[in-house]
């Protein structure tokens, strides 16, 4: 991943999505679903189409979506700017998405035998995939970067968020997110099943 998109590109994923724009709370459809990189805004459609000089149109713009209560980004809009190689991608309305930041998970669970797990925050993911989102593999690549000069690179380095939407109402560490392969109009929660523990044979007392 490119040194030089590393300060937008964290910028991004600590960006809240999907809010009421405050410019244009009164008007319709007024939710902050595109990101522009050369101001660090959040904008709504209205902010887009301004008139000059307030628009954005000749600067370099990201459409964020929503996939299972989760901000995601198409991969066709991001392979120019960043390698999404190696992150989980999923199908949304015919779409390959990623997911910009992992999803909440409140405890650990169980990862079947054959499962893969993300190599930076250790979720479940579907091989040949190493991350379950964007954030995991930038989190990881500037923890290799600062590991290799020695210096401490938190301080512009991108933060996983482990926020999510409250109206999702989810335990992940009891479902998780379909992989790329499942149709996103069908099971697109997979619950995990739990195991109760069967009890032994009681001990009864000798007949005398």
């Amino acid at each position: 991943m490119e040194r030089k998109s590393s300060r937008w590109l964290g910028s991004l994923l600590r960006k809240k999505f999907f809010e009421i724009c405050d410019e244009h709370r009164d008007l319709r459809k007024s939710e902050t679903n595109v990101y522009c990189i050369d101001c660090d805004q959040s904008l709504c459609s209205h902010c887009v189409a301004a008139p000059p000089p307030d628009n954005h149109r000749t600067h370099k713009m990201i459409q964020i979506r929503r996939y299972v209560y989760q901000d995601v980004v198409q991969v066709n809009d991001l392979h120019k700017l960043v390698d999404c190689s190696k992150v989980q991608t999923y199908t949304s309305n015919g779409a390959k998405v990623v997911l910009l930041n992992p999803r909440k998970q409140s405890k650990p669970s169980k990862l079947p035998a054959a499962a893969a797990s993300c190599d930076m925050c250790g979720r479940v993911i579907s091989n040949p995939f190493q991350y379950c989102s964007l954030a995991c593999k930038v989190s990881e690549r500037a923890a290799d970067e600062a590991g290799s000069s020695g210096v401490d690179d938190t301080a512009t380095g991108p933060i996983i968020s482990s926020s999510s939407d409250p109206e999702a109402g989810e335990d992940s560490s009891s479902c998780l997110l379909s992989p790329q392969d499942q149709p996103s109009d069908s099971s697109e929660l997979i619950p995990m099943i739990k195991r109760s523990r069967r009890k032994g044979t009681p001990a009864r007392s000798p007949v005398l």
